[in-house]
């Protein structure tokens, strides 16, 4: 069972402000630290090279000790697997965690297009993203899911 202890959403700041803030909220509830987590799961997009500094913010986060994984799969698998463990009862979502409830709740995909397999990206997507990148990282050991045609 993944437990959701808590939940911090922010934008327009730096890794290292957030790594803080994220640190800050887990010492303010009695959780570990960010680097004292098993898996840290990111966003593989993390990979990319700032302009400006010329290091990932994945970079960033193993350099301050974290165990990283960015799991890449097709949006729909991905899906399909935080709706698998919803449906059995294997996630746990502590009321604390207002902004991935709300996005949860407000997550949708067009209804002019009943046939689109693509959520709307309006938002609320980026925590359902997250818990996305956490179930895939948490249920494959970091390494994602490969899609197979047959």
């Amino acid at each position: 069972v993944l437990n959701l202890a808590g939940d911090y959403l922010a934008s327009d700041r730096t890794v290292e402000a957030n790594f803080s803030a994220a640190n800050e909220l887990a010492q303010r509830h009695g959780l570990p630290n960010v680097e004292a987590l098993h898996r840290l799961a990111v966003d593989p997009a993390g990979h990319q090279r700032s302009g400006q500094t010329g290091v990932s913010d994945i970079q960033v986060l193993r350099r301050k000790g974290c165990h990283v994984v960015a799991p890449k799969a097709p949006l729909r698998l991905g899906i399909e697997a935080v709706m698998r463990r919803i449906d059995r009862g294997l996630i746990r979502i502590h009321p604390r965690c207002e902004g991935l409830i709300e996005a949860l709740q407000s997550y949708r995909y067009d209804p002019r297009r009943p046939n689109d397999e693509e959520p709307l990206k309006n938002g609320p997507d980026h925590a359902c993203d997250a818990l996305r990148y956490l179930v895939l990282a948490f249920d494959r050991g970091g390494g994602g899911f490969k899609a197979r045609g047959y």
